[in-house]
């Protein structure tokens, strides 16, 4: 049992964008590129160390046409909204290749409605990682491709989100368990989650996709839909490819965090981090005390610090949540708190919000990581 007691490192501010986008792909392209100009942060994706030979930038945007559509013209929008050639951009480099990106520590948790007190499916999920993370939760509606909302990776890719068809997609990743030099090709979880919302009407068409999207991801998947439909699908990155494993809710609720939990993936990577086991104790014990779960005790749990909830502050350790979200996904409504949601407000947030783009600041205490957790 990890220990009670907090030493505060520190109390600080992040900056999170608030961005609602539409036109066509290009136009949302030429948005981003504008953004990063405004924020600083241009430099970052022209770096030259992470720029590839003219030959394999092309090899790429052939393959990012074909299982992300439309991304290319979007990247083609912000490279010439910051004066460089789209070849130049970082993202060719940083989302496709054979390294799987050590991304977070999250949870994910589905309610189905045979344990929800309105007779519901909810999604939970809460996303840890340190204050240096991308926090731009966006609403895109581009022109052909179904609007959603969700938060951004490197602009074009996406952490997670729901559409306007009631798809639902989260992730969380277990790439530290895999070596990364053994990944083979392919895309990372980030372009993928993006075709997903981008392309699937439910949770049959995206695993169908994640079924034959080259990937060199090690990441766990949670899929869910209006129809109630709800599956999780546990990727890991081997040298002889991508192994696939699906896990269906039991006792009506499935939970997915930072190891394997499908058989056939545990036997071949059966290393369990404690801090991933933790939440899977303290899930464990929220269902052992509600026999019906609602959306109020979901953000209970979600508030509630680790060892008996979701919710941790060691934002130095990279396991700081930088925010929760909770998905009704029966009714096709989104909850967002920016920050850790025992000090943070919760907000509705759809894909139709007027075109805009702010920034907010949200107060953080970073904390010290418990000696054992690790």
């Amino acid at each position: 049992m990890l220990g009670v007691q907090r030493k505060v490192i520190s109390l600080n501010e992040v900056m999170f964008w608030k961005i609602a986008e539409e036109g066509t792909v290009r136009q949302i392209g030429q948005g981003r590129g504008r953004l990063l100009a405004r924020s600083g942060m241009a430099g970052f994706f022209t770096a030259r160390e992470l720029r590839l030979p003219p030959e394999e930038y092309e090899r790429r945007r052939a393959l990012f046409e074909k299982w992300c559509p439309g991304i290319p013209e979007e990247l083609d929008g912000m490279a010439g909204e910051m004066g460089v050639l789209p070849g130049q951009l970082a993202q060719y480099a940083l989302t496709y290749g054979g390294k799987p990106a050590a991304h977070g520590a999250c949870s994910q948790l589905a309610v189905l409605p045979e344990r929800s007190a309105d007779g519901h499916l909810y999604l939970a999920r809460s996303y840890e990682y340190d204050t240096q993370d991308e926090t731009v939760l966006c609403a895109t509606r581009a022109a052909g491709r179904y609007a959603h909302v969700g938060f951004s990776l490197f602009q074009s890719g996406r952490f997670d989100g729901m559409n306007e068809k009631g798809l639902c997609v989260t992730i969380g990743t277990c790439a530290f368990l895999a070596p990364a030099a053994d990944a083979p090709e392919g895309f990372d979880f980030m372009l993928v989650v993006r075709a997903l919302l981008d392309g699937c009407a439910n949770v049959k068409e995206a695993l169908d996709y994640l079924d034959t999207v080259p990937l060199c991801t090690s990441t766990n998947f949670m899929l869910a839909d209006a129809s109630g439909q709800c599956v999780a699908v546990e990727t890991l990155a081997t040298a002889q490819g991508t192994l696939r494993a699906r896990r269906r809710a039991a006792q009506g609720w499935l939970l997915e965090v930072n190891h394997y939990q499908a058989p056939e993936l545990a036997a071949l990577v059966p290393q369990k981090p404690h801090f991933s086991t933790v939440r899977v104790d303290a899930v464990q014990t929220f269902f052992d005390r509600h026999d019906k779960v609602s959306a109020d005790d979901l953000k209970g749990l979600l508030a509630t610090r680790v060892p008996n909830g979701l919710c941790s502050h060691a934002y130095s350790g990279k396991f700081g949540t930088l925010h929760s979200m909770l998905f009704d996904v029966t009714a096709s409504r989104l909850e967002v708190c920016l920050g850790a949601p025992d000090e943070g407000q919760w907000m509705q947030v759809d894909w139709n919000a007027p075109v805009d783009a702010s920034c907010v600041q949200i107060p953080i205490t970073d904390e010290v990581v418990p000696e054992n957790f690790w």
